[in-house]
């Protein structure tokens, strides 16, 4: 079972929106498996039995570790103009393999576990980032990755739109 809880605040005035928000993801799992006909292979020589093969079942249960996110943002409509813009942080737990992003005029921080190795790839326009100042190789203008990463690395796909986006290691994350 996964329990997520999340909760969000907005005021609004006319012309002008704000909204604040939370969201905690936790939970457990349990894998079973069980067998129809646990005898799935019988051997014979001779007609003499010489083998059987038998499938006992099995369980596992994990627990799920908290996912937490934060977030702000501001909207404005002047005439039929209007504008958005917000900030969020977010805390990947170490069971991540993969991330995607999606950040239009604001700011976003993924804040990783101490010496997570990472593959990003990017896409971003008037964006910043903080991926050299964290140690992260250039391989080209769109991929960085943490130096001597391994398949084990966590993938994040980040699309920037006139926003900043950093990482973080370690440590608190906090918008």
């Amino acid at each position: 079972k996964l329990f997520t809880e999340s909760a969000s605040v907005s005021y609004v005035t006319g012309s002008h929106a704000t909204k604040f928000g939370v969201a905690v993801s936790q939970g457990r799992r349990r894998t079973l498996a069980q067998w129809t006909g646990d005898i799935s292979a019988l051997t014979f020589n001779n007609g003499v039995s010489t083998s059987v093969t038998e499938r006992i079942a099995t369980e596992a249960r994990e627990g799920i570790r908290a996912d937490a996110g934060i977030y702000a943002q501001d909207r404005w409509t002047i005439n039929r103009a209007t504008i958005n813009a917000g900030s969020a942080a977010f805390r990947l737990p170490p069971s991540a393999s993969r991330a995607s992003v999606t950040l239009n005029a604001g700011s976003a921080k993924v804040c990783l576990p101490s010496g997570t190795p990472v593959r990003v790839s990017w896409s971003g326009t008037i964006a910043s980032n903080n991926f050299d100042s964290v140690g992260l190789v250039r391989q080209d203008d769109d991929h960085w990755i943490t130096a001597g990463a391994v398949s084990s690395a966590v993938d994040l796909n980040i699309s920037a739109n006139a926003g900043s986006f950093t990482l973080v290691f370690g440590g608190s994350c906090h918008a």
